[in-house]
């Protein structure tokens, strides 16, 4: 998949927020400004537009981003040496609320245009071309998080159909129980804010979800050890490889043309199950789509967010035929898979988040 063009890529929040994060490890002076701004916002969180920065401090952040030294940036070989900047961008996702300061500041013209030389930079390292391939079929490992002690699991138990089945209830129940009249006051009763195939149900353990995976890249056992949107900072985890048939169908999300078309293919009314949650994190009342995803099962094996498709489309709104739908939930280089095809391997990698001198900082535990 080709890349998309700098100005797309500006257009998503979540690739902004890389790009400042970049700028802030490489410049004091601009994670200062940031911090300053943010600082003198009185709210955490804030639409972008809603709150005002003083023009002064706008310059000094401009001036500060227009003068870094970026000959090293564009020369990065190693991914890993974006994860850094990709988790603070990925961790400030909250497409249940309004974006943090920081986030929102980004929105602003000016700062904006700063950030191009930044996002030419990335964009041109040979450590960020793997960000628009597509899901990589020899690598795919299931992670599967230890959180104090218990093992917390990937995926609901039962066939695909089942599966996919609970999911349709617990999702038209939800969007049923939250439906409300349209006045303000009803905008603020929040229900689930994610657009994964994954749904509680009524009873304790009643939930549905499929197995979903990431690549390995580098030292790092799996993308998912690091980046994944409202993380529980989890410090241990359990990975195990993925295996597919050589040729499975994938609808590949490099855009936000990919992800309004796959909604528009198969959606799947969630109005009132997200009003609350997407009204907070987009300022709009809309009709709200998601795929449906019992109906994608059909024609595919799996949906795959690339690198890219998440740094461009994550919590933006995006609209398709008679409403808008937000990508909310799925995580950089993650598959969800819909289908019995897959075969997920018993032998299990333990990894630790403990080592200063890895540059992810995560460590396999070899016995």
């Amino acid at each position: 998949m080709p890349r998309l063009s700098l100005p797309v890529l500006l257009d998503g929040a979540r690739f902004r927020g890389v790009c400042m994060a970049v700028a802030g490890g490489i410049s004091d002076e601009a994670s200062g400004i940031v911090w300053q701004i943010a600082h003198e916002v009185s709210d955490a969180s804030v639409l972008p537009g809603t709150f005002s920065i003083p023009p002064r401090d706008l310059k000094r952040l401009a001036r500060a981003l227009e003068t870094l030294p970026l000959d090293d940036v564009r020369s990065w070989s190693d991914p890993l040496l974006f994860f850094r900047a990709l988790t603070a961008s990925v961790d400030a996702a909250m497409p249940w609320q309004p974006p943090c300061v920081s986030d929102a500041l980004t929105a602003d013209a000016s700062v904006r245009e700063a950030l191009v030389p930044v996002a030419a930079a990335i964009s041109a390292a040979p450590g960020t071309a793997w960000w628009a391939s597509d899901v990589d079929m020899t690598n795919q490992w299931v992670t599967t998080p230890v959180r104090e002690g218990r093992v917390v699991p990937n995926s609901s138990p039962g066939p695909m159909t089942r599966v996919l089945d609970e999911w349709s209830v617990n999702h038209d129940r939800e969007n049923v129980d939250l439906k409300r009249p349209k006045d303000r006051a009803s905008r603020t009763i929040s229900g689930s804010w994610w657009s994964t195939p994954h749904t509680y149900g009524e009873a304790q353990g009643d939930w549905a979800r499929p197995p979903s995976s990431t690549r390995r890249i580098g030292d790092l056992g799996a993308v998912s050890l690091m980046l994944v949107e409202d993380s529980f900072g989890d410090g241990e985890a359990l990975l195990q490889r993925l295996t597919m048939s050589p040729h499975p169908r994938v609808f590949e999300i490099h855009s936000i043309e990919d992800w309004a078309a796959l909604v528009a293919r198969y959606p799947r009314d969630a109005r009132w199950a997200r009003r609350g949650a997407w009204w907070g994190s987009t300022g709009l009342d809309e009709k709200w789509f998601i795929p449906d995803y019992r109906e994608v099962a059909r024609d595919f094996d799996g949906i795959h967010v690339s690198v890219q498709g998440y740094l461009a489309v994550a919590g933006e709104v995006v609209e398709v035929p008679g409403g808008a739908t937000v990508l909310a939930g799925w995580s950089p280089d993650e598959t969800f898979w819909l289908t019995d095809e897959i075969v997920i391997d018993g032998d299990t990698e333990e990894w630790r988040f403990d080592d200063d001198e890895n540059v992810s900082g995560w460590r396999h535990n070899r016995l």
